[in-house]
């Protein structure tokens, strides 16, 4: 909660107040400043977007390896600065969830509607109050929920997402059951390119000719000008169905969304964007962190993602095809294979929400999997200058840092979430340095053994290398290694007793296998090691 609580009562008579004339949906959702930017979010708005997370990020807990893993990777300025720009992307997602939740409980996380009271600092700079800047990051977070999560798998199995059919159905559905909803579209298929969030109120028109009515951050009723207020006096705020296909334009472009071109430039060709429907009662409350682990959790959460590190850009994922021949893409594309006989089923790629595209080259890819994936290989390339790729889930997960740029490899992993897994690296297209690491689930719920192995150097082709877990009895090293490498281990519990850190040891091609880096008989201290 923001450690503040502020009175309603003078809130409450505005609207009450209000209700002697016909209120616009504009101006009881609407803020009084617009959509702005921040460029990244600190440890305290991750640990209080979800449960589960310490307030202290140098704890240890059950799931902190991973969990600290998707903040850097995938939190801390990928959810707020896709673009990779030092600016930031956008908070339309949190100023339209938190201002849904204050007027549907007359405040929250102290404070109080309506929204439209609370002032700017500036055109783009967001809200005067830093507290109420907090409290809108804290929501901006909940997009990555683990139940917003499983209802972007739902929604986009088969293409759903991509259909506005199955999308005005599914609004009227929820305006109907609970009210206004949030409503997410992409710039185009593919969600890096662009994302948007809106709260919409209503659906109207002939079949296969609606309207989704819209509030949109990047419009506000407390600026009276044309391009703000005008736009929903002149009746324009909506998106609009033709058939299976949605339009809006977006406030500073010249073509609608969704389009494959360039929507700074007029006319640009109509795309297949998503138009993702986020009911209040999903999108609100707050939830677990999708990288949760060790939790009794109804349903496998896979998460798939490759990140550039540091700089680096251009990093993406080629391929990833299951034990059992299903594959994530349709093959030579990127497209998501739907086809029920090869493709994965229900797996959804990694929306961002929040995000006005800046023409930038990717740093970021990632895919959720509803479901057990005990095994797989997946195909990378490393972008510019090097990449980190990581596959898991609520019961293990497995890791590879490539340092080198402008490589393509192959990593194959079995086991995955069980006290056994194999990780291997090989056919790189140049020589590489990697680092390694998985986690043995050797207790579930109770007690993990993640190993780690620090600059392992093979050769381009032919050479791999592998590591293989045996519980928490250390582990096994095979392949080809051109220098010696680093060895470490954690044990992760919920019982503070039995956590431990291994100290370094020192491995070469010699050095005898299994070996275990929690036992001292072993034991290498490499330089600058504890």
């Amino acid at each position: 909660m923001i450690p503040r609580i502020l009175p309603c009562s003078a809130a409450l008579l505005l609207v009450a107040l209000a209700i002697g004339h016909a209120q616009h949906p504009a101006e009881k959702y609407g803020w009084g400043f617009e959509n702005y930017t921040t460029p990244m979010f600190g440890w305290h708005i991750y640990a209080r977007s979800y449960y589960g997370i310490p307030p202290d990020s140098s704890d240890s807990w059950l799931s902190a390896t991973f969990d600290k893993l998707f903040y850097e990777a995938a939190f801390k300025t990928t959810l707020p600065d896709p673009g990779g720009t030092g600016s930031g992307a956008g908070n339309c997602y949190g100023m339209s969830c938190l201002s849904l939740m204050m007027n549907k409980y007359g405040g929250y996380l102290g404070y109080c509607a309506p929204p439209i009271k609370y002032a700017g600092s500036g055109s783009g700079s967001g809200p005067s109050d830093p507290d109420l800047n907090t409290a809108i990051n804290i929501m901006h977070g909940h997009q990555l929920s683990l139940a917003c999560i499983q209802e972007y798998i739902e929604q986009a199995h088969s293409g759903h997402s991509q259909d506005a059919s199955y999308g005005v159905g599914l609004a009227r559905e929820v305006i109907g059951r609970e009210g206004p909803y949030l409503v997410c579209v992409t710039k185009g298929w593919n969600p890096q390119e662009g994302g948007h969030t809106m709260i919409a109120y209503d659906v109207t028109g002939s079949p296969g000719n609606e309207k989704i009515w819209v509030v949109d951050p990047n419009r506000i009723w407390a600026d009276t000008s044309a391009g703000h207020r005008g736009w929903y006096t002149s009746g324009s705020n909506f998106i609009q169905r033709s058939g299976s296909n949605w339009s809006f334009m977006m406030a500073g472009k010249m073509s609608a969304w969704p389009t494959d071109g360039d929507d700074a430039v007029a006319g640009s060709p109509l795309g297949e964007g998503h138009l993702v429907v986020l009911p209040l009662s999903v999108a609100g409350p707050t939830g677990r962190t999708p990288s949760s682990m060790g939790l009794s959790l109804p349903t496998l959460l896979l998460k798939v993602f490759i990140w550039g590190a540091g700089e680096s850009r251009d990093v993406g994922i080629t391929q990833l095809r299951t034990g059992n021949g299903r594959r994530l893409f349709t093959e030579g594309t990127k497209q998501i294979d739907w086809d029920s006989a090869t493709g994965l089923g229900k797996v959804s790629p990694w929306f961002n929400f929040g995000d006005v595209r800046a023409q930038m080259p990717d740093r970021f890819e990632g895919y959720f999997y509803s479901g057990a994936m005990p095994s797989a290989e997946l195909e990378f390339n490393s972008g510019t200058s090097g990449a980190g790729v990581a596959i898991g889930g609520p019961e293990g997960y497995i890791r590879v840092d490539c340092h080198e740029g402008g490589a393509t490899a192959r990593l194959r992993f079995a086991g995955l979430g069980t006290a056994h897994p194999t990780l291997t690296v090989e056919n790189a297209s140049k020589p590489i340095t990697v680092d390694l690491e998985l986690l043995a689930t050797t207790e579930l719920g109770k007690r993990h053994h993640v190993y780690r192995l620090h600059d392992v150097a093979i050769p381009a082709g032919d050479g791999s290398i592998t590591l293989a877990a045996n519980g928490g009895n250390g582990v096994t090293i095979a392949g080809t290694m051109l220098r010696e490498a680093r060895l470490c281990g954690e044990v992760l519990a919920k019982d503070a007793k039995q956590r431990q850190v291994s100290a370094e040891s020192i491995i070469t091609a010699s050095t005898s296998m299994p070996i275990n880096p929690f036992t001292s008989a072993h034991r290498q201290p490499a330089a600058g090691g504890n």
